[in-house]
Order: C-alpha cells, then structure tokens, then sequence
C-alpha cells in the first residue's frame, strides 16, 4: 500500500469565495504536477437555514476533495505548491 494525503480546497461567501474561486483553485492544482490519486466532485454546502436559526447572515461554501501522492517529488515540494494555492489540511492516508 501506498501513502498519500487527503485535502480539501474550501471556497466561502463569509470570506468573499465563490464556486468561480474554487475552480480557479483547481486549475492551480492541476498546474502544480502533484499526482492525483483521486479526486472528487465540486460539493456545495448552503448553510442559509442554519444560519437563519443562529441569527447569522446566510452563507455558502464550496468543496473540492482529492488524495494526492508525492511521484518523483519530495513531500515539503508537493506541500509546498498545494499551500501555494491554499492550505489545506492533510490527512494522512494508505491507498492501493
């Protein structure tokens, strides 16, 4: 088995973002030549009803998810052009 991580890039109407940002992100990513082992769909999250609730102002968010391997590269190079586009959080996984 092999170890890679798992990171999310997160677009959010509290901070300016938008679904336009996101995909801007991942034509970022898809420059960096990081491997990418997977990768899954644009995701939106409408916090509108909750927020309503909490008497905050409605927002929403969006979520590219994908497990990346490091190739030819070190893990600082791979991290450091992914942190380039946004730091995500990485979680360490096993993948076949």
């Amino acid at each position: 088995m092999a170890r890679g991580y798992e990171i999310e890039f997160i677009t959010d109407t509290r901070f300016d973002g938008s679904k336009a940002e996101l995909k801007k992100m991942i034509k970022k990513m898809q420059k960096t030549g990081v491997p990418v082992i997977r990768e899954g769909e644009i995701r939106e999250l409408d916090w509108s009803e909750e927020n309503k609730r909490i008497g905050e102002k409605p927002s929403k968010q969006w979520r590219k998810r994908y497990v990346i391997g490091k190739g030819n590269m070190k893990w600082k190079e791979v991290m450091g052009k992914i942190n380039k586009i946004q730091a995500p959080f990485y979680k360490s996984v096993n993948y076949s």
